[in-house]
Parts: structure tokens; C-alpha cells; sequence
């Protein structure tokens, strides 16, 4: 049996909290790797390179963000890196997130990213280190 890392990634107000779990053949291995952090996609791709030391072989993210899940499901669709012109400044726009995300991926023999909003560990941690973060009100 190859080593699947499983992912909880729970986001909201743009800051996300994962929870990680490794399933290798001698069972489930809870608690392997937690991170709180501002961002969604950028946070994933955070993620993905500090788990890249867990060498799993398969990748299974669960996650509450409609959006990020349905930029990774098949057909993946992801949005074009861009910028847009203020007067006489070039600002990035797009998500190149994303794409960092996808090259990360790359180093997985599989991969899936599922929608599933019932995610307590993740939002237990998102509760603890991110709640009490004042988010600015526009």
C-alpha cells in the first residue's frame, strides 16, 4: 500500500487551517502536520511544500472552499495569471496561486480534492489560531 496523506483544509475569511492525516499500511496516522495561515490557494500550495517531506505517494484534500475545489476537479480549470494596467503600473493579477498549486500536485502519483464541509479538526484548529484575528471591514 502506498502512503495516502489526507488533508482537512478548512478556509474562511480568506485564512485557512489545515489538519493532516497519513493512511500507510500500518494504519491511520492522525495529527501529522497542522498550519494556519492567511489565504486559500496560497495557503494550499504552503501546505503542500512543507508536507512534501512526508514523501506520501497519493493526495487526498478535503475542503469547505467551493471555489479552490472546483478549480482542481476534473476538468481542472484554473484561472490565467494576469495584470491589469493602473496608470502607469503592471499589478498581477489572476491566481498564480493556483498554479503553484497545480506544480505541487505534479509531485503525487494521484491526487483529488474533494468538497466537504464537515471538517472539525481543521476548524477546530482555524477556531483556535485565526478566530480571534480582526478581519477588516469594508
Amino acid at each position: 500500500m502506498k502512503n495516502n496523506l489526507i488533508l482537512g483544509l478548512y478556509c474562511k475569511d480568506l485564512r485557512s487551517a489545515c489538519m493532516a492525516s497519513l493512511d500507510t499500511e500500518n494504519g491511520l496516522e492522525t495529527g501529522v502536520m497542522r498550519w494556519a495561515g492567511p489565504g486559500i490557494a496560497s495557503a494550499l500550495h504552503q501546505i503542500l511544500q512543507e508536507a512534501h517531506a512526508i514523501n506520501a505517494k497519493r493526495l487526498t484534500v478535503l475542503c469547505n472552499h467551493p471555489g479552490l475545489v472546483n478549480a482542481f476537479t476534473s476538468p481542472v480549470r484554473l484561472a490565467l495569471p494576469d495584470v491589469r494596467k493602473e496608470g502607469k503600473k503592471q499589478i498581477p493579477c489572476g491566481n498564480e496561486h493556483q498554479w503553484a498549486v497545480a506544480r505541487a500536485l505534479c509531485r503525487y502519483e494521484s491526487w483529488r480534492i474533494v468538497y466537504l464541509e464537515n471538517l472539525p479538526k481543521a476548524k477546530e484548529l482555524w477556531d483556535a489560531t485565526l478566530g480571534t484575528v480582526e478581519t477588516s471591514g469594508n
